[in-house]
């Protein structure tokens, strides 16, 4: 993969509003997607240990999506954002 990070932009619509997306590689996504799901978890007083109990994880992979070093599944990704109470297109829109 080339190392330059190149920022591309497109639409996707979302209930027909286009949405322009800033395309980064995987692994600033995963970061950045770790970052927010940390943040939006302490908002709410939820420990990495609770979030893995109601999603059905271990807290280690809890701990290893929100620093990054680990990709979500959609599915887990959803699980996560049900959790917190928020849409995944929340979660999304918070991706700079």
């Amino acid at each position: 993969m080339n190392e330059i990070i190149q920022t591309l932009f497109a639409n996707f619509t979302v209930d027909k509003v286009a949405i322009p997306v800033k395309f980064m590689n995987y692994k600033e996504f995963d970061a950045q997607l770790g970052e927010i799901l940390r943040t939006e978890r302490e908002r709410r007083g939820l420990s990495q240990r609770e979030i893995a109990r109601r999603i059905g994880v271990s807290k280690s992979a809890v701990s290893l999506w929100e620093s990054g070093a680990r990709s979500m599944a959609a599915v887990s990704l959803a699980k996560y954002c049900a959790v917190l109470g928020v849409s995944i297109d929340y979660i999304f829109g918070k991706i700079s």
